[in-house]
């Protein structure tokens, strides 16, 4: 498993204005269903939009939090279109690996 080392200024008023999150349709970023979530889970939002795909281990380590499975379950109650699937290592390891479904929030 790799650690991604990537910083994420998560102080920045507007996160991202790239083509990627226009992609999304409406500027997802300036949403007010984005807006409202905590920090935290703006920041496991993030690290999955920007990542690709990514697993829980990743997520702590780029944004510090200690349980990304919960905040990731929140932003689906939420109505935000994470996906999962497994992945197997070589060694037999078994983690998930997430990602943004199309269609976004």
């Amino acid at each position: 498993m790799t650690v991604v080392k990537e910083t994420i200024n998560y102080n920045a008023k507007v996160v991202n204005n790239s083509d990627k999150s226009k992609s999304l349709g409406e500027d997802l970023f300036n949403s007010e269903c984005y807006n409202k979530l905590p920090i935290c889970q703006k920041k496991v939002f993030d690290c999955i939009f920007f990542g690709g795909g990514v697993s829980k281990s990743d997520i702590s380590a780029k944004t510090k939090v200690c349980d990304p499975g919960g905040h990731i379950r929140d932003l689906r109650c939420k109505g935000f279109a994470i996906a999962d699937e497994w992945i197997t290592t070589d060694n037999g390891i078994r983690y998930k690996r997430y990602f943004l479904k199309k269609g976004g929030c």
